[in-house]
């Protein structure tokens, strides 16, 4: 149930304009990351302060 729920949520936020602008800095996972791979790489901060330092 809840993973009907998340997966769409997910999918979703993983190709709002935000996220794909992101995206062009760089990829966020390594190799042909998931969906859940690259929402971890944002939400723990690493890659996104690479992209500020820029």
């Amino acid at each position: 149930m809840e993973n009907e729920i998340f997966t769409p949520l997910l999918e979703q936020f993983m190709t709002s304009p935000l996220v794909t602008w992101v995206k062009t800095f760089g990829p966020l996972a390594a190799g042909n990351g998931t969906n859940l791979d690259e929402y971890v790489a944002l939400v723990d901060g690493v890659f996104l302060n690479q992209v500020m330092l820029q």
